[in-house]
């Protein structure tokens, strides 16, 4: 048994020399879910989904105490980027939720409008691949795709259970479809 120990050690020290940046976006990923996490520090909010984005973003999905959700992100290390969607939590009129489904997969999103845009926090997987993020779109059109790094709080997030409990209505449509990067 004792000789086990040195070669499980091994084991993992290969793993991490063999893919170094795969370990540095599971360092910064975790130190960005903290980060992240601290853009709900209002009172009673609650983390629901955080992370920091390959494009140096900090993304949070929020829930207040009586269930409503807000997306807070900004640039991170930039001064006056935060942006707080609804700015109203009670407006229930402005968030959207729902499911995603893949032939061998499927996830789930949360949809947050601000005049002509939509601001959509995903989690969502197939087969071969999985990817959390914020998109940013207008319309059909994908304005931009802010990916999370690979420690995510956390991957399935199920925004519509979430959502559910504060009386969000499910989206009818269930039609975001996913930018896979």
């Amino acid at each position: 048994m004792p000789r086990a120990i040195p070669v499980l050690c091994a084991m993992a020290l290969s793993l991490l020399l063999v893919s170094p940046v795969l370990a540095a976006d599971t360092a910064k990923g975790d130190a960005g879910i903290k980060e992240a996490a601290g853009l709900c520090a209002a009172p009673a909010a609650t983390v629901a989904f955080s992370c920091k984005t390959r494009d140096n973003y900090l993304v949070a999905v929020c829930t207040r105490d009586n269930g409503l959700l807000q997306l807070v992100f900004e640039s991170a290390g930039k001064a006056n980027t935060r942006v707080a969607l609804p700015k109203d939590p009670a407006d229930k009129a402005s968030v959207r939720v729902g499911y995603m489904l893949y032939s061998g997969g499927g996830g789930s999103y949360g949809g947050f409008k601000a005049a002509d845009r939509e601001y959509v926090a995903y989690s969502g997987f197939g087969k071969g691949w999985k990817q959390t993020g914020m998109s940013e779109v207008r319309g059909e059109k994908h304005l931009a795709e802010h990916i999370c790094l690979p420690a995510t709080k956390p991957y399935d997030i199920g925004f519509p259970l979430l959502g559910e409990k504060a009386g969000y209505a499910p989206d009818a449509a269930q039609d975001f479809d996913l930018d896979v990067q």
